[in-house]
């Protein structure tokens, strides 16, 4: 059977797990059956990427499903792959991984790339090889230089789902070498409840925790309010790249300018440019690291500081990376969907609204002081909603069709591994990996 798993990272840059399926075969309609399958489960919005091994069933599957979708290799996969398709060359030669890596993370231009392919093929003796040939055809879909070209959106999954993680997750799924469905369906739900843990503790963190720092102000300071503790850094590892870069302002008209920028380690005709509006403002940088992962890069934050500006404009805040992301928000394309939709609509305000009371729940259970706040407040809004109800009329308010999971021991107390049943936050990235499994009981 194969054991075909969906990735993605949260807020905070870890590795959440959204769900997993078990399939007889690897045809086509398998996986169409499990990408609309997994589309309805996240409210029938596509990823913006999603990330695949190199099964053409897969890839048939997903121009279907997911036509806008960025469709992108797992380089962990590509890596493995060549381990098992080139095992006797990554014996003989040790440096085969990094000539076949700089093809992968470190070429600039379609010539580089062009270049240090043919020499892959030409020192190790792999011209004629299958696979190589196929991988070249499939390059735009694995090679970071046409990635950056293309400027799609991947929050970064790709560097925090490694085939390390993911093997390792399996591994621990197994357990022994006999698995019941069963078995296998309660360690998936223990992996998922264990990184919604995690990301719990990790939103506590934030909430509560400040992030040390000599001098924090304007950029900085705005940026410390606004994201989480992990994009908090990752900013400032930014804003230092910025400060040790030469920036030349190259033209200048009606407010916009066009900016050179050559980094102390770069060669001169290596630089990258960006043009700035100070009428909007607006930012375009060749790097696409905004477009790409959400974060303005140093390039930005270079110009921002030289001109003074103290906050991130608002067009560059991706909300996804913020304190407030799990603040749950309707889209406005499922607004019109849910129109004339009353019960439809009702249904998606109650699963939207216990998402964020069960997140403050767990947050809330953590202190005395907080765990009263939270019991007051809905005290509170207890009396003024039952209040405005009857003042409309409306006499019987018992509930219906609501469900709450609590355990046989349940006491009132609440347990820190959180609730059990969530829906992932709508991430913006994908990762889908398959491991055969067969399981046979004797």
């Amino acid at each position: 059977m194969i054991c075909a798993s969906f990735w993605g990272v949260n807020h905070h840059q870890q590795c959440i797990l959204f769900g997993c399926a078990l399939l007889f075969d690897v045809t086509k309609d398998s996986f169409l059956w499990l990408l609309k399958t997994f589309m309805e489960t996240m409210g029938n919005r596509p990823p913006k990427t999603i990330y695949t091994d190199e099964s053409e069933a897969v890839a048939s599957a997903v121009k279907v499903v997911f036509p806008e979708t960025e469709h992108r290799l797992g380089i962990c996969y590509i890596i493995e792959n060549a381990k098992k398709h080139l095992s006797i060359c990554y014996e003989r030669c040790p440096d085969l991984e990094s000539t076949f890596n700089r093809c992968i993370f470190e070429c600039s231009s379609k010539q580089e790339f062009e270049s240090e392919w043919n020499l892959l093929l030409d020192k190790y003796g792999l011209l004629g090889n299958s696979w190589l040939d196929r991988l070249f055809v499939l390059r735009e879909k694995w090679s970071h230089l046409f990635f950056n070209n293309k400027k799609a959106f991947t929050a970064g999954v790709e560097s925090i789902l490694s085939s390390m993680t993911i093997n390792t997750v399996f591994q621990t799924l197994q357990g022994t070498d006999i698995m019941t469905l069963p078995g296998l369906v309660r360690k998936c739900v223990q992996e998922a409840e264990k990184r919604r843990l995690e990301e719990t503790n990790e939103d506590f963190r934030t909430c509560n925790e400040t992030v040390p720092s000599k001098s924090r102000k304007g950029l900085e300071e705005h940026a410390e309010d606004i994201y989480t503790g992990t994009i908090l850094r990752m900013f400032e590892n930014e804003y230092v790249k910025s400060m040790n870069m030469e920036m030349e302002e190259v033209t200048s008209l009606e407010g916009v300018s066009m900016f050179k920028f050559i980094e102390k380690s770069c060669k001169k005709d290596e630089g990258v440019s960006l043009m700035f509006n100070s009428l909007v403002p607006s930012i375009a940088c060749g790097c696409a690291k905004f477009e790409s992962f959400g974060i303005l890069c140093s390039h930005s934050l270079k110009v921002l500081y030289s001109r003074n500006v103290s906050h991130i404009p608002d067009k560059y805040v991706l909300r996804r990376w913020t304190k407030s992301a799990k603040n749950g928000v309707v889209m406005e394309d499922q607004r019109e969907e849910m129109a004339g939709e009353s019960n439809r609509q009702s249904s998606l305000y109650s699963r939207k609204l216990m998402h964020r009371a069960l997140h403050l729940i767990a947050k809330s259970a953590l202190r005395k002081e907080t765990r009263r706040i939270m019991e007051d407040c809905l005290d509170t809004a207890q009396k003024k909603v039952e209040n405005v109800l009857k003042t409309k009329g409306i006499k019987d308010l018992s509930i219906t069709n609501f469900e709450v999971d609590c355990e046989d021991d349940c006491d009132g107390s609440i347990n820190r591994g959180g609730y059990k049943r969530r829906k992932g936050i709508g991430s913006n990235s994908s990762f889908i990996s398959q491991e055969e499994r067969t399981r046979k009981k004797k």
